[in-house]
């Protein structure tokens, strides 16, 4: 059923060669694991840059593939996180900002990855919580473009709120209000 959903349209591919250029890709992948294997297929495939908008548990996610990603920055892929920082993945957000930039982002945000910006992730489920986060659940029914229109539009969106959003910092509010000794 995954295969005849995601399938060319024949009318669509016969236009594909007559044109030269190909149609663009627009699904929701039901299935986790397909979901999961395509977007760490594409992840690996960054050349350019990653922007990843997440939860409080993904930033720690994150953290848990800092060598890869110092790889990829290693190699001049830019890597861009935006998620909620707390007291519990404050370390885990300074540590990330050694290779990537690290930015604070209210909870509401929904979970999205744009990769060269030419593919667009959208997940429906992002768990807050770090029992949950490795569920692969959180891939089911990932919605996925290469649509360059619409990753572009929800790009320039991520790059007002980056510009809006707060880089971590080592200084607490607990020590800055904390009485001196």
């Amino acid at each position: 059923e995954d295969l005849w959903h995601n399938s060319t349209d024949i009318q669509q591919r016969v236009a594909e060669i007559e044109t030269g250029k190909s149609a663009t890709k627009t699904y929701v992948i039901g299935d986790p694991e397909a979901s999961k294997k395509k977007y760490n297929e594409i992840l690996g495939t960054a050349t350019k840059e990653i922007f990843i908008v997440t939860s409080s548990a993904g930033l720690v996610e994150a953290w848990k593939k800092l060598p890869q990603l110092k790889e990829k920055a290693e190699k001049g892929v830019s890597i861009m996180i935006m998620a909620p920082i707390i007291k519990d993945n404050l370390e885990s957000a300074l540590q990330l900002s050694e290779c990537c930039r690290v930015k604070h982002v209210p909870a509401s945000y929904m979970g999205t990855t744009i990769v060269d910006g030419k593919h667009l992730f959208q997940f429906k489920k992002m768990p807050t919580d770090w029992e949950n986060y490795n569920n692969i659940a959180i891939f089911e029914n990932m919605f996925y473009t290469d649509d360059f229109d619409y990753v572009e539009k929800t790009r320039r969106m991520l790059d007002d709120t980056w510009k809006h959003a707060i880089a971590p910092s080592a200084i607490t509010i607990e020590e800055i209000t904390k009485p001196p000794n």
